[in-house]
Order: C-alpha cells, then sequence, then structure tokens
C-alpha cells in the first residue's frame, strides 16, 4: 500500500513542476531600450510598459496566429523595426 503522505508530497511536486514549467513558456522578454524597461511580446515583437499587458499580447498571438488585438496593440510603445510574426504554412 501506498503511503498517502508520500502520495501527496509527490502529487504536489508535480504540480509545482508544472507551475513553473507554465510560467517559463509564458514569460515575456524584458528589454532595456534607452532608460525605459519595455516588455516585449516573443511572437510579434511589440512592447509595452507592463509586464501583464506584453503576456495578454503574447496570449493573444499564440490563440490568433497572424492576427492582433486592436485594443492591446494601442498600449504598445515600442514597435520593432520588423515585426516577428509566426511563417504562415
Amino acid at each position: 500500500m501506498i503511503d498517502s503522505n508520500l502520495s501527496l508530497g509527490c502529487n504536489f511536486k508535480y504540480h509545482l513542476i508544472l507551475i513553473i514549467f507554465r510560467e517559463a513558456l509564458l514569460l515575456v522578454t524584458e528589454k532595456k531600450i534607452g532608460d525605459k524597461t519595455v516588455f516585449l511580446c516573443d511572437i510579434c515583437g511589440l512592447g509595452y510598459s507592463e509586464k501583464n499587458i506584453a503576456q495578454d499580447c503574447e496570449d493573444y498571438c499564440k490563440a490568433h496566429a497572424g492576427s492582433c488585438s486592436v485594443e492591446i496593440t494601442k498600449k504598445a510603445v515600442y514597435f520593432p523595426d520588423m515585426p516577428i510574426l509566426p511563417e504562415e504554412k
């Protein structure tokens, strides 16, 4: 028989690893531009002054390939010279 304490400990560790891994996948890039910190969407390259807005942009880009949200992009403070968009197949 499996010790229930051991089982709960392993289950907790497994969930903690999943949470950490998920967060690592969802992190946006932080970049210093001049004297300001900008958070970049890793998919389209647009930059935002707040990390949570950059994350919203990245989430939208992942869900809607090749499309941007006007509500999110109007908050952008940095526009890359050449946007980074996924290649269409």
